[in-house]
């Protein structure tokens, strides 16, 4: 396992977490996801030999979890900054604390963004 690339790739998840919370792709995620999965599904084309879908399943987790980390992190910020999350967390049951949400989102989307990453990924390994 290439534990280096994969932490190397992963803290561009950092990056989109710091975007979101100050409110700067605009709604616009999606575009940093996709290219995320790009770069990083050439990258470890070239870098990785064996357990290619693991490293990049491990790899959009990881990228997905230091987002959300960043976001829960920075929560107050987070919401302040983002009309969208304060009309999401208003539509909340009473019970459910915003912060237990957003982490079980955060959790369901890394398996979800490392499955896609995976799969992207094998599907470029396999164009020579």
């Amino acid at each position: 396992m290439n534990f280096k690339l994969i932490m190397n790739l992963s803290l561009f998840g950092l990056l989109a977490g710091s975007l979101n919370v100050f409110a700067l792709t605009a709604g616009n995620d999606w575009v940093i996801w996709v290219l995320f999965w790009i770069l990083a599904s050439m990258l470890l084309k070239k870098k990785v030999a064996e357990k290619f879908f693991l490293h990049a399943f491990i790899t959009g987790a990881l990228f997905t979890l230091l987002a959300y980390f960043v976001q829960i992190l920075l929560f107050d910020l987070y919401v302040a900054n983002n009309p969208v999350i304060q009309s999401t967390i208003s539509s909340l049951e009473p019970e459910v604390h915003p912060k237990t949400y957003f982490i079980s989102i955060g959790l369901l989307l890394a398996l979800g963004n490392g499955l896609i990453l995976g799969l992207i990924a094998l599907g470029l390994k396999r164009i020579k």
